[in-house]
């Protein structure tokens, strides 16, 4: 049975009275949950599911931009058209025309397939096939916390990845450009920043203008990601408040860093405590139920205490407002990368032991990358869009659609955007100042509050040491010591590279 906001395409008819129909073409039957917003232009070839809504202020809304495409070509609407239009959207949701499944950004509305159809819902498409329910399980000692895609632990059930279109009339799998085809250069970098401020201040009150009677509500911490959200959404004066979840080891500076932003700038500030309920332990499970266990974070956590309650009292219907997609461009993983493809430790970053699933996985999808290689991105910035955001985000993102009055929103899940950013040089994108140059165009008044670090409240020198040498002695468990060294050697040398360039930067600055 499929959960909140979820939705599947099959041919067969499923007693699903909770869940609305709509007849697509070549009779492949849409149901979808009421939570989940669905729209289909005049002549019933192009359907939208879930919230979109536009970048580029020369451009219209998602429905008026679809419904030109769709007066435009009479018969056929050519794949290169389609994706034109779409790539300055931002929302989470799926795209359906002519058989083929288009994924926002980075298909934080999932997408997975199998013979039977497509889903939201593995474990729905594992049940409809005959296979029992089965949660994912994580490896012990994981380094990283999700399933990387395109398998899942259903045989035959995979995931649609960002990089990635799905045709479920005939079951081809074909690759897209994760980044915009029709960007156009802008080498200046004060127009390119202006560019962005200006988009981002006509594209925040097109999301706003789409969600009427809904609070809008920034989460912020002590990082750069949250911060650039912050100053921008003050730039757009769109009408929105700030809050932080707390929780026992959150990190000092993402209490304090939070309370001075929105001290400056006079922006109400909520601090939401964690107060543990007494039935947790059931709503931990009945979250991990509905991601199919494909995550394990905190955000579990969150739900499992009802921490997300206090602000639905006090507001009613809200929008949570989060920045987990900005590191697209960051250049993570770059040290588990060599500039051909994965590096010697990129498999054991996933605890990926020989024959598992994880490594199988993995192994198809660097086989995939190999033969459709991406334009303008380098290999770690490609896994960490598919990966962390496709996979780990995406279920966080799903997570969401278990809470009543909650709509969770990543204003950043553009490839326009990610485009614009990709612009900056990649020293710069590694150490985020290409964030602190935002922030500062934005919100100049919040360049002079420091970021924060990586230090626990109530956290001492001596604990974070002993956690160094706790990490220390894993990796050397797992790696063995020529690997070992070598890990520490690129790390340092990476860091010191970073520390030149910091120095660099604030002198200019």
């Amino acid at each position: 049975m499929m959960g909140k906001g979820q939705f599947a395409i099959l041919k067969k008819q499923l007693p699903l009275p909770e869940f609305r129909q709509f007849v697509l073409q070549n009779d492949w039957v849409l149901y979808y949950h009421e939570r989940l917003q669905v729209q289909c232009s005049q002549d019933g070839r192009v359907v939208l599911l879930g919230i979109a809504w536009q970048f580029l202020p020369e451009r219209g809304t998602p429905m008026e931009e679809i419904e030109k495409l769709c007066q435009k070509f009479s018969d056929t609407i050519p794949e290169e058209a389609l994706l034109g239009m779409e790539e300055s959207w931002c929302g989470r949701y799926v795209l359906l025309c002519q058989g083929v499944v288009y994924g926002d950004t980075c298909t934080l509305l999932p997408v997975f397939y199998s013979d039977l159809g497509v889903s939201s819902d593995c474990t729905l498409l594992a049940e409809q096939a005959g296979q029992p329910r089965k949660n994912y399980t994580m490896p012990p000692r994981r380094i990283m916390n999700w399933m990387p895609g395109p398998l899942t632990q259903y045989d035959g059930v995979r995931r649609m990845l960002p990089s990635q279109l799905y045709c479920y009339t005939t079951g081809e799998v074909r690759s897209r450009q994760l980044l915009a085809a029709h960007y156009l250069h802008i080498a200046d970098e004060n127009v390119r920043l202006g560019r962005i401020v200006a988009c981002f201040d006509f594209s925040l009150h097109q999301m706003q203008d789409a969600l009427p009677g809904t609070k809008l509500l920034v989460a912020i911490t002590g990082g750069h990601d949250s911060r650039t959200l912050l100053a921008l959404c003050k730039h757009a004066k769109v009408d929105f408040d700030a809050f932080t979840l707390l929780y026992d080891d959150i990190y000092e500076d993402d209490v304090t860093i939070p309370r001075e932003l929105c001290r400056v700038e006079h922006i109400p500030h909520h601090e939401v405590p964690r107060k543990c309920k007494p039935d947790y332990a059931v709503r931990e499970a009945e979250y991990l139920d509905h991601i199919s266990g494909l995550v394990q974070d905190e955000d579990r956590l969150y739900y499992a205490h009802q921490q997300f309650e206090p602000l639905v009292q006090q507001f009613g219907e809200v929008a949570l407002l989060r920045s987990g997609v900005w590191p697209n461009v960051m250049e993570w993983y770059r040290r588990s990368f060599t500039p051909t493809g994965p590096g010697f430790d990129c498999f054991d970053w996933f605890g990926a032991q020989p024959g598992s699933l994880e490594e199988k996985s993995l192994q198809e999808y660097f086989a995939w990358q190999e033969q459709h290689p991406q334009k303008g991105l380098s290999a770690c910035n490609v896994f960490y869009w598919d990966q962390r955001n496709g996979c780990w985000l995406s279920a966080i993102e799903t997570g969401f659609d278990l809470i009543d009055h909650v709509i969770s929103l990543q204003p950043a899940n553009c490839r326009y955007l990610m485009s614009m950013l990709m612009e900056f040089p990649a020293e710069e994108r590694i150490i985020n100042h290409h964030q602190y140059k935002i922030v500062a165009k934005a919100c100049p008044s919040f360049s002079a509050i420091p970021y924060g670090g990586r230090k626990r409240q109530n956290e001492s020198g001596g604990q974070v040491l002993k956690d160094k040498v706790i990490r220390g002695i894993q990796r050397l468990r797992k790696l063995g010591l020529r690997k070992t060294i070598k890990t520490y050697y690129t790390m340092i040398r990476t860091r010191v590279e970073e520390m030149r360039m910091l120095k660099k930067q604030g002198r200019e600055h």
